[in-house]
């Protein structure tokens, strides 16, 4: 089953600080990422609408180098293009 997530850029309350934010599902999820000063693009947080917040502390697993690039390079484009975006499940 494929599955759409229509990702899309949004802003999230000054309370939640992170580099950037991912919504996706409908804004029933958003997600959370920071930047380390390496350039490295980790996962802080992952919300669900209606089910709470998971804080990720541990930023020990980190996308490489050049999966950092390529996020942040497709997350500063004013459109996104989805395909680059959707979880590719095989690489985990």
């Amino acid at each position: 089953m494929v599955q759409d997530f229509s990702f899309f850029k949004t802003v999230i309350p000054e309370n939640r600080k992170a580099d950037f934010y991912l919504g996706c599902l409908g804004g029933s999820v958003f997600i959370d990422f920071n930047k380390s000063d390496d350039k490295l693009i980790s996962l802080c947080r992952i919300s669900f609408d209606g089910y709470g917040c998971c804080e990720i502390a541990d930023t020990a697993n980190s996308l490489n180098f050049e999966m950092s690039q390529k996020f942040i390079e497709e997350i500063e484009k004013d459109k996104l293009d989805q395909p680059k975006l959707k979880p590719k499940w095989g690489q985990f």
